[in-house]
Formats: structure tokens, C-alpha cells, sequence
């Protein structure tokens, strides 16, 4: 194209007729590229010549404005282009060429759509196609207007003409001789995206992008488009590393076309910093961020909307970063551009007044946030009506900030307002409208109206049940804050239930006790769902019959939130024709609601115990009763940030109560505990246990029930939060005497051990159903131990383990060079075989050093032993993100990869098949790496066990003395082959260490408690 131009110049008059077309194809071929500068250039200079030859009115300048009006709206100047669009669009419609006429509707199709008015957009589509079905229009802008029509028919969620437009365009390249283009495929796999249909627009895409291998000049950007579309299908999927992976690819093709100032690069560089915000590594998000307010200046000059527009996105992003100040000024920042007089939409000043408003509350600045949000509000209204869906974020942090001014009333004004938005935009599912129910309880039991209030707040709950029932998403940020969003509702009901009771007092009436058994539930729920997704996944492929009902059950899990991220997301961006749109997003939503609990129904009715894993199910009181045998009781807690709630059930009652021990508090006294038993914490050899903790432990927590529990010797234990890395065993039951440290102290304390056995359980849920499907196990007095992997590191294996965990929320595979740094567990070989002596060497075998690996154990049949030790670091503690999950650390093989990273995960371990009465994991911490205690992931690891074929999981909480390791162990197997249960057999073991029964003085607990009993 360049070379023609200096030809045309050095041959031909300044005047010459033939620059008009030149100037018109260089403008045109820039506007493909989206070099919108050189098209305006050229574009200007070829509507110069245009009205020189035939006027201002004549054909020649209506077709190359067109060119003008796309560069300027490239650029932002929408003003302009929209002018030029609504004089120029009739004028070629009224006229002969109708190839031109066609072209102008798709470009003013286009137009509309990016002005945020889908519905306009679809109008000049279906002109454009109308125009293009005519006899004498070539078949590639037949072709085109049909995409075009296509994928402005699946924007409006007319998915049925956009099908029917897809496969006419394909028809009309067939007829020409022509193979279906990799574009035609992107649009299809465009539609299928808006569908929902997840799994099937990347597959779409892949195919696209096999077409696409060889560039075409006619369609340059390609490529990058593929790529660009590959990201935001995995970014919706909350495939984090591969959208990053993508965006990057789409990078590396946009610049391989070596444009100039290209608007493209900023909307890609933009998905990166989306994508990094929601992988919680938000200091790169802030990086990217920034650069797209580079890239916006380069593209359209300082000070420009698209700038602003970054940096609101910048500036919310570290409001979730608990960075508030820093979103502070970049909120400020983009207010500064946008109250200067820059081409803007009408509504993007109020965006970023409601952006300053919203971090300014995170801040602490509530004045500012008033204003800001006032200011946003009033906007909204004045342009969109009192029920515009905008109101609704600023209207539920006006009504929060009113609630902490104490102005109960007001809170509740703007909370009925949010509230009447959100029941008519975004369906009965939505989080933010179980938000607004939970904050509208708490303002109402403010006033004194308690039973309004608990209305409200059941409302909230049922939000949650109805999310819950569809499965969560993989623990990225958005779901985390999610996450946190939920418990919050939860812990708000269990206070209005238990409102007006003192603590340690039963709350009144059987209604109570079920609703706080339920609410109880969610929060576990709430709590516990990372590795599903995982797991489902790695099913699908290890039984394909299985797989069909598992695959399709994710898809409509991710279509079931990406619908209800469209109504939120969509609604709040403004566009048109809003009604429409949003019945047929209900519409579809419930429908997939409805296949799921199909599904569902199927999957219970193949493997009773795939409800363990898929979603978080809730039982009531009744079933659980039902459950319970003679003499055993459970007790679910929930820990608050200033209460914890207690459940506690037998077969013929229950009771619930409010502790006056908030998250704080019971970190702290868990903490303490632990400093006394865990060696890896001790400044001395054996520091004397902290018995006036666990008794106040216990005193707050359990000792509210000792009537209750006075005939129950069996305790069923679902544990909470901090409470999860403490075994219970050594909770104190009376106020103990001053002690130092003598081993007869120890046995003169009243433990909880001495009262009740003790057995945990994941969750209510996994009690009644691992019950119902137990079966049959394999020969007690037959052993499979794992242990003595090669580790090479220092003694302290905390960092290692944090570390390994975060590396695999991004990669999927553990990082063998971290493995290869664990603490290495020499001693493990020695307790293995203490083990298997006590049990019989004849029916044991062991896979030590290079055989504790995954590949040994994959290929070696489980089912025959009743009895799996592992002794290896497990990673069981801390926060899990993305496709971290909790596993077992395995001897690393040389390269990591999908069949052996060195890691035996959740996901992995539920594909194993066993028979065995006791899996021992004896080398776990349940204390994450900077030695807080969060045990959550643990219960990941039981439920994968426990679907595996496992009937009871002996885990440690803490590194455990060999010998005693080895005692504990063998003797809890022996009596449980005599005929005891489990808990009873652990407890009996337990309490032979208290009352030094062998003299080895050892009735410390560090020696006898580091086992935790979970199922059984």
C-alpha cells in the first residue's frame, strides 16, 4: 500500500482522480488494523478530494466519510463519528451501489454496539444482511454482513438468528467455491460463548486457531483475536494461568503486526491486569494496569476516557487488595480527566464519582464516600430513572455507612431501595442480593423488629442454598471475596437466632435449633469447596461414563455463574433494551438450575459418595438423628468474628448456644496450645503443656453442654476454623491445678480424652452420607506403608510447603525443585516397620525412598489392604488458591508432569481405589506456614479419601515422636481388629500414655494426642 502511494506521487498530478481511491483504501486497510490516526489522516484527505469532485452531498463523500467516521470512533471521538454515521448511513442506502450501502451498515452496526446500544446495533445488522442477500453482492461482503449479523444477533442473546445467520454465511462461501474461514468459526464459538456453552466455544476456538496457523493478509488481525478470545473464555472459566497465557499469546501476535498507536493493545494488556487482580497477585495487576494508562495515552493523547476508565478499574481493584489508600488516588486521578473537558460517555463522570465513593468507604473516609456516592447516584437517577441498576452498589454502601453511623432507619431507606432493583435485574440468585437481604436484617433487628428481621435474613440464607446447590467456583479472588460475602450473611443469622440468649444458654424452641443446624451447614459449605471442581474434573476422565454427566454438570455450573455475572455485569454497563435481555438470561438460568439438580440426581443414584464431592449438601436435623447411634452426640461449630455457635445433637434432642469466643480470641489460645506440643515451635525441650488454655477452650465452648453430653460417649466433632488444627482430645474439662510439667501432672488433669471418644467428620453432611455407603473392607491384618521419600532439606519444612501450594494455584504441577526441599523424614522407614511388625509382617508392604513415589503407587492394587500409612509431609494447611489443593508429598521425580509431579493430590487420591479400614497419614501440620493454624484444607483431603474407598483417616496435627507414632498406631489398628470402633480403640490407646501404663513418661500430649480420628 505504501509503495503504490510514493509511485502514484512521483507519477501522477497532485489532482489526479486516482489519489481519492488510494487515500480511501489506505484509510480502510489502517482501519483493519486499528491504526485509526493514519486512517483519519487518510481518511480526511480523501473526503477533501470527494466533495472537491462531486460535492458535499455526493455519493464519493458519503463512501469515504465512512472510513472517517470508524478512525474517529477508534479514537474515542464519538461525537464526531456518530454524526457523520446518522448523515452518511441513508444516503448510501438510498443509493445504487449497494455493495457500499451494505458496508456502511455493518460499520454503523459496529458503532452502536461499542455506544452501548446493542438493540441499534442488531437494526443496522440485519439492514446490512437485508442489503447483502441482493443478486449482485459478492459473496465475501455477503459473507460478511451475515457474521456481522451473527454476532450482533448473539450480543442481543438472539442466539437462534445468530445460528441461522452463521450457517447462512457459511452456505454463501460453499456456493462460491470457498472453505468455512477460521472467522466464521471464531463467530460460532462467539455464540456459543454468550450461550454459556463454555466447553464448546473453546473447543471452537482450537479449531480456529488449527485454520489460523498460516497469517492472511485479508484478515491480519486474526491471530490475535483467537488468542484474545481463547483468554476470556478461560478468565470466565477461572482458568487463571491459561487466560493469562492466552492474553500474553494475543500480545506477542498484535505485535508481530508491528502497528502503531493500536487502542487493541491496551484492551489485551487490560485482560492481563484483570486476570492478575483475581490470581490475588495484585501488584502485577497494578503494573498492568498502569500500563494500560500508557497505552491509552499513546493511543488517544493524555487525559483521554479510556485513561480514566483504567484507572477506575485500577482503583477498585485495590480496594479488594486492602490497598485503599493507593485506590484512593487513582480514583482521584481518573475523576481529575473526566471533570475536564473530554469526549466521554454520558455516564462514565458518575462511574468514577461511584469509584471514588466505593474505595473512599474501604478507606475509612465515610464523608468523602457519602459525597462521592451521592454524586453518583444523583447522575444515575437523573439520566436512567430511579430503578436503574447502577443505584445499586452505591445505595448498599450508603446503607452500610448509615448503619455505622448507628442511623438504623436510613440504612434501611437505601437498602429497600437496592433491594427493589436487584429483585427486578438480577434474579433471586444473585450474591449481592443475599448481601443487601443480611444488611436490611440487621438494620430492621436495629429498630427492635426481630421477626421481620430474621424473615430477612432466612431470604439471605435461601440466596446461598440456591448458589450452593449449583457448586462453587475455584478459590481465585473474586470467589474468596465470595466466600467471605457468605460467611458473613451466615455468621449474621446464627447472631439473630441466638439474639436476646446469654452465652452459653440454649436457644428456645426446636425451629431455632434446625435453622442453626442448616445455617451451620452453608458456612462449612462456605468454607470447604476448593477442590471440588478439581476433583470432578480428573473424574471425567478416569471413568468416561461417569464423565458425560460430570463434564456437562460443570459446563452448566460455569454457564449458571457466567449468566448470572452477565446480569450484574451487563445491566450495570448501561446497555439498552434491558428487559429483554434479562428475561432471557433468567429464563435460560433457570433452566440450567434445573439440569443440574437432573444430573445431580443421577450422579447420587451411581455413586452415593460423589455427593461428597460435587456440591456441598445440607441435611436436617431428622436425618442426622437418624444417623446417630446409642450413645453418641455430634457438635458442629461456627466460628464468628465474635461469637462461635455451637450444635450439639443426640438421637433424641438437640440443643444450640452462643460462645462468647470470637476468631481472635480462639486463634490465639489455638495458637498457644499448639506453641506446647508442636517441637517445631518449642524454645525448650518440652515445654509444659498450657492446660489453663484448654480449659477455657473448653469451657466456652463445650462445657455449656456437659448436661446435655453427660451420657454420651462418643463425640462426633465437626470442627471450624482455628479449631480444625487442634485435636480435641486435649481440651481440659475442669479448671486445672498449677502444674510444672512432671509427667504425673499430666495424668492428675481431666481430659475431654477420658470423658468421650472422639471422631471428626468434614462436615453434618459427610456423616449421614458416609454412613449409608459403607461396605465391605479388606483383611484387617494386611499393611501398605509409604515412606522415607527423598527430601533434601533443611529442618523446617513450613516455607517449602506455603510455597509449594502457591506455585500450584498457577501451574496445576507441584515445582520438584521446591519438593526436593523438604525436610526429609529418615525416621519414617524405622516407624513403618513397627507398624508392620505389630500387625504382621507377612500381610505388609512397604514402597520406601524411590518407590514412595506416584507412580509405584498408581500401579500397585489398594484394594487388598485394610490398612494405608503414609508417613510424608502433607500439605494440609493454609489458605488454597486457584488449583492448589491439599496433597500428599511423594519422592519428586526428575521432571514434573500430569501422571508424577511428586505430589498425590486431593483430586488424585479420589481416583484411587480402596478397601481399607484405616488410611494413617502421619507426618502432617496442620499449621500453615507462618504457624497460624488453618487446617481447612484438610477436610479436602478426607472427602478424596473417603470417596476413595477409606472408612476411617488417622491424621497427625503436629510431627510426632517416632516410637510413639509407631505405639499409637498399631495399637489403635490392633483394638479396632478386636472389635472396639475406631475412636473408642484411639481413645483407649490414648489414655494408656496418660496413665503411664508402659513407665515410659510419656503422658505429655505432645506424645499421645498428635492423632486426629476423622470418620469411623
Amino acid at each position: 500500500m505504501d509503495q503504490a502511494f510514493a509511485a502514484a506521487k512521483a507519477e501522477w498530478k497532485p489532482d489526479a482522480p486516482g489519489f481519492l481511491a488510494i487515500h480511501h483504501d489506505i484509510a480502510t486497510y489502517a482501519n483493519g488494523l486499528f491504526d485509526y490516526r493514519r486512517a483519519e489522516t487518510s481518511a480526511r484527505t480523501a473526503v477533501t478530494l470527494a466533495i472537491a469532485r462531486t460535492g458535499p452531498n455526493g455519493a464519493e463523500q458519503a463512501l469515504v466519510s465512512q472510513n472517517l467516521a470508524v478512525a474517529l470512533a477508534g479514537m474515542g471521538q464519538r461525537n464526531e463519528a456518530a454524526a457523520i454515521f446518522a448523515r452518511i448511513v441513508p444516503q448510501l442506502d438510498a443509493g445504487a451501489d449497494r455493495a457500499a450501502a451494505a458496508n456502511a451498515e455493518i460499520a454503523y452496526s459496529d458503532f452502536e454496539y461499542t455506544a452501548g446500544r446493542p438493540a441499534a446495533g442488531l437494526d443496522h445488522a440485519r439492514r446490512a444482511a437485508t442489503i447483502a442477500r441482493g443478486a449482485d453482492i459478492p459473496a465475501g461482503l455477503k459473507a460478511s454482513a451475515l457474521l456481522r449479523l451473527a454476532d450482533a444477533s448473539r450480543r442481543a442473546l438472539q442466539f437462534a438468528e445468530a445460528n441461522a445467520a452463521a450457517d447462512e454465511a457459511a452456505a454463501a462461501l460453499k456456493a462460491a467455491g470457498g472453505d468455512t474461514p477460521p472467522r466464521l468459526t471464531l463467530v460460532r464459538a462467539a455464540i456459543a460463548y454468550e450461550q454459556g456453552r463454555l466447553t464448546r466455544a473453546l473447543d471452537l476456538v482450537q479449531q480456529a486457531e488449527k485454520a489460523a496457523i498460516r497469517p492472511d493478509p485479508c484478515d491480519p488481525t486474526l491471530a490475535t483475536d483467537v488468542a484474545q478470545r481463547r483468554g476470556t473464555i478461560h478468565m470466565i472459566r477461572r482458568e487463571l494461568p491459561e487466560a493469562s497465557a492466552s492474553f500474553t499469546t494475543a500480545l506477542a501476535a498484535l505485535a508481530a503486526l508491528k502497528l502503531g498507536n493500536n487502542p487493541r493493545e491496551g484492551e489485551i494488556v487490560y485482560g492481563l491486569a484483570v486476570v492478575a487482580g483475581m490470581s490475588r497477585d495484585f501488584d502485577r495487576s497494578a503494573s498492568l494496569f498502569d500500563g494500560v494508562v500508557g497505552l491509552a495515552r499513546k493511543a488517544y493523547g493524555d487525559g483521554s476516557e479510556a485513561e480514566a476508565q483504567a484507572l477506575m478499574e485500577k482503583a477498585l481493584m485495590l480496594g479488594e487488595a486492602q490497598r485503599a489508600k493507593e485506590g484512593v488516588a487513582a480514583a482521584k486521578a481518573a475523576l481529575a480527566i473526566l471533570e475536564r473537558p473530554v469526549e466521554q460517555a454520558p455516564l462514565t463522570l458518575a462511574y468514577a464519582h461511584a469509584s471514588l465513593g466505593l474505595v473512599s468507604r474501604k478507606a475509612g473516609d465515610l464523608p468523602a464516600a457519602e459525597r462521592e456516592l451521592g454524586l453518583a447516584l444523583t447522575a444515575f437517577r437523573d439520566a436512567r430513572g430511579a430503578k436503574s441498576f447502577d443505584l445499586t452498589p452505591g445505595l448498599s454502601a450508603l446503607g452500610e455507612i448509615a448503619l455505622e453511623r448507628r442511623d438504623a432507619p436510613r440504612a434501611e431507606t437505601y437498602f429497600r431501595r437496592a433491594l427493589a432493583i436487584q429483585r427486578r435485574w438480577g434474579g433471586d440468585s444473585a450474591l449481592a442480593l443475599g448481601v443487601t437481604l443480611s444488611n436490611l436484617a440487621s438494620a430492621r433487628a436495629a429498630q427492635g423488629a426481630t421477626g421481620d428481621a430474621l424473615d430477612r435474613s432466612q431470604e439471605a440464607v435461601d440466596v446461598l442454598r440456591k448458589r450452593l446447590a449449583i457448586g462453587e467456583a475455584r478459590p481465585w479472588n473474586d470467589a474468596q471475596a465470595e466466600r467471605r460475602a457468605a460467611r458473613n450473611i451466615l455468621t449474621r443469622d446464627l447472631a439473630l437466632t441466638t439474639a436476646g440468649v446469654k452465652p452459653g444458654e440454649p436457644v428456645r424452641g426446636d425451629a431455632a435449633v434446625r435453622r442453626m443446624l442448616a445455617t451451620n451447614q452453608l458456612a462449612n459449605a462456605a468454607s470447604t469447596g476448593g477442590a471440588i471442581a478439581q476433583m470432578a474434573t480428573r473424574l471425567q476422565a478416569a471413568d468416561p461414563a461417569l464423565g458425560a454427566l460430570l463434564g456437562e454438570r460443570n459446563d452448566l455450573s460455569a454457564e449458571w455463574r457466567y449468566i448470572q455475572d452477565e446480569l450484574v455485569g451487563s445491566l450495570a454497563a448501561g446497555v439498552e433494551d434491558d428487559d429483554a435481555r434479562r428475561d432471557a438470561l433468567l429464563t435460560r438460568q433457570q433452566a440450567v438450575a434445573s439440569r443440574v439438580a437432573e444430573i445431580d440426581a443421577q450422579l447420587v443414584v451411581r455413586n452415593p459418595r460423589l455427593d461428597l464431592l460435587i456440591k456441598s449438601r445440607v441435611v436436617d436435623l431428622p436425618d442426622l438423628q437418624r444417623t446417630l447411634r446409642d450413645g453418641e452426640a455430634a457438635l458442629a461449630f461456627t466460628v464468628a468474628d465474635d461469637a462461635t455457635y455451637v450444635i450439639a445433637v443426640r438421637r433424641d434432642a438437640a440443643i444450640a448456644y452462643r460462645a462468647a469466643l470470637g476468631r481472635q480470641e480462639m486463634t490465639r489460645l489455638v495458637e498457644s496450645l499448639r506453641a506446647t506440643l508442636d517441637p517445631s515451635r518449642w524454645k525448650t525441650e518440652l515445654p509444659t503443656y498450657d492446660a489453663a488454655g484448654a480449659y477455657r477452650l473448653f469451657a466456652a465452648l463445650i462445657a455449656p453442654a456437659n448436661d446435655f453430653l453427660q451420657a454420651s460417649d462418643t463425640l462426633l466433632v465437626v470442627p471450624d476454623g482455628p479449631l480444625a488444627s487442634l485435636p480435641f482430645a486435649v481440651l481440659v474439662t475442669e479448671a486445672p491445678p498449677a502444674i510444672n510439667g512432671d509427667a504425673a501432672d499430666y495424668t492428675k488433669l481431666a481430659w475431654l480424652i477420658r470423658r468421650a471418644a472422639i471422631v471428626n467428620y468434614p462436615s453434618i453432611a459427610s456423616i449421614v452420607a458416609l454412613r449409608a455407603v459403607e461396605g465391605g473392607m479388606a483383611p484387617r491384618r494386611t499393611m501398605l506403608g509409604v515412606g522415607g521419600a527423598l527430601f533434601a532439606g533443611a529442618a523446617n519444612d513450613n516455607a517449602q510447603r506455603g510455597a509449594i501450594l502457591r506455585g500450584m494455584a498457577r501451574t496445576r504441577l507441584a515445582d520438584v525443585g521446591l519438593l526436593r526441599q523438604l525436610t526429609p523424614l529418615p525416621e519414617t522407614s524405622d516407624e513403618l516397620g513397627k507398624i508392620a511388625d505389630s500387625i504382621g509382617r507377612s500381610g505388609a508392604k512397604l514402597l520406601l525412598g524411590r518407590d514412595a513415589s506416584e507412580a509405584v503407587i498408581r500401579s500397585t492394587p489398594l484394594e487388598g489392604f485394610g490398612v494405608v500409612v503414609f508417613a510424608t509431609h502433607g500439605l494440609v494447611a493454609g489458605e488454597l488458591s486457584g488449583y492448589a489443593e491439599p496433597a500428599l508429598a511423594l519422592t519428586p521425580p526428575p521432571v514434573a508432569s500430569s501422571a508424577d509431579d511428586g505430589l498425590l493430590s486431593a483430586s488424585e487420591i479420589a481416583l484411587l481405589r480402596m478397601r481399607a479400614d484405616w488410611v494413617i497419614l502421619s507426618a502432617c501440620n496442620t499449621a500453615a506456614d507462618d504457624g497460624s493454624p488453618n487446617a481447612e484444607p484438610l477436610s479436602g483431603l478426607a472427602k478424596s479419601f473417603f470417596y476413595a474407598g477409606a472408612r476411617s483417616l488417622l491424621v497427625t496435627h503436629w510431627p510426632v515422636e517416632s516410637d510413639a507414632a509407631a505405639i499409637i498406631t498399631s495399637a489403635t489398628v490392633r483394638r479396632t481388629a478386636e472389635g472396639d470402633t475406631p475412636a473408642k480403640a484411639l481413645r483407649k490407646t490414648a489414655i494408656d500414655f496418660i496413665e503411664d501404663r508402659d513407665g515410659s513418661l510419656k503422658t505429655h500430649p505432645f506424645f499421645w494426642a498428635p492423632f486426629s480420628l476423622t470418620g469411623g
